[in-house]
């Protein structure tokens, strides 16, 4: 049985390779008529780049063109079904499941996303469709940690390392000035407030219209592709 593992490449990809390697003999306990071979491929739609994409039917056509007998498509995506956020699904008919490893949060991560794609492909083996959701609040939390994760914030902090650094001296400066000191002590309560919130979304929006941030929401619909 080959099983082709679909992911966007860098973490997503990292994480399909040892499953590469840790699900063969796993699967030989619980369905030993099988000799099993993962393949690992990467797409960079399995990633933020494929918002939009149909995954499932992205997976279908990629197992097709390689010749897998089955397929999971390792997404960085959020899947929700309304409010609620779907840590995976899968389809007996295509033979097709994709799941969002961001929704597993970023605890003992490994084990999380090999646990899921065994339930899966026993799901998929047996012939029974399978739609794992998580409650709204923690499945919520756990979606933002796994984001957090993925996305890798303090990367962009290292690299920002002189502008921190430069925003620190100005922040020093400010301090032991003076006149700083007598302008906000002559100012009420009220009007710091609204100095702080100002300089707040004045530096947030300048961020998204300077790198071109701003998305429509999508509308809420069921997971694209999931079974019914």
């Amino acid at each position: 049985m080959v099983v082709g593992l679909l992911a966007a490449p860098g973490l997503a990809e990292d994480i399909a390779g040892r499953l590469a390697r840790d699900l063969p003999p796993r699967l030989d306990e619980r369905f030993p008529r099988y000799a099993w071979l993962f393949v690992v491929r990467t797409d960079v739609r399995a990633g933020p780049a494929g918002v939009g994409v149909d995954l499932v039917r992205l997976t279908r056509e990629r197992m097709l063109a390689e010749g897998w007998g089955l397929a999971i498509c390792l997404t960085e995506q959020p899947l929700h079904v309304g409010r609620r956020p779907v840590t995976a699904h899968a389809s007996v008919a295509l033979g097709v499941g994709v799941a969002s490893w961001p929704a597993l949060g970023a605890v003992a991560l490994d084990d999380r996303v090999r646990d899921t794609v065994l339930r899966l492909i026993e799901g998929l083996l047996r012939g029974r469709d399978v739609r794992v959701v998580d409650g709204a609040v923690r499945g919520n939390l756990r979606l933002l940690v796994g984001m957090i994760r993925s996305n890798r914030p303090w990367a962009l902090t290292v690299r920002l390392s002189r502008a921190i650094v430069a925003a620190l001296g100005g922040a020093a400066f400010a301090i032991v000035s003076p006149g700083v000191w007598q302008v906000a002590d002559g100012a009420s309560a009220v009007r710091l407030l609204l100095l702080a919130v100002a300089s707040v979304l004045l530096t947030s929006a300048s961020l998204i219209v300077a790198h071109d941030l701003w998305e429509r929401s999508p509308a809420r619909r069921s997971v694209r592709g999931s079974p019914s």
